[in-house]
């Protein structure tokens, strides 16, 4: 999670979760 300060949380931050779980649901699907 590198970038996220105080100054980046809202959209940003938003996007940083989508990413991962996207990356969490791709993982999942790979067992």
């Amino acid at each position: 999670l590198e970038g996220i300060t105080k100054k980046s949380q809202g959209a940003d931050y938003i996007e940083v979760m989508e990413s991962n779980l996207t990356a969490l649901q791709k993982a999942l699907g790979a067992k």
